[in-house]
């Protein structure tokens, strides 16, 4: 007579799990690209609009010091 050992084999969920880990771990090189990318957009953008209040305090001021002359 044959007897079959159960082995501890992954179900199909735990393997659907790790391979959705998986895709995840292999995903994250992609996503941190993504957010650095967007991270210099915004300092860019935020680089203008502090270059755009400067200039405009810069004329505010040569304005109010040509009145007062």
């Amino acid at each position: 007579m044959i007897q079959w050992k159960k082995d501890n084999l992954p179900t199909r969920q735990e393997k659907e799990e790790a391979a959705k880990k998986q895709q995840e771990h292999e995903q994250l090189p992609d996503r941190v690209a993504e957010m650095e990318d967007a991270l210099c957009e915004q300092d860019a953008a935020n680089d203008e609009r502090m270059s755009n209040i400067e200039q405009a305090l810069c004329d505010l001021d040569e304005a109010i010091n040509a009145n007062k002359e």
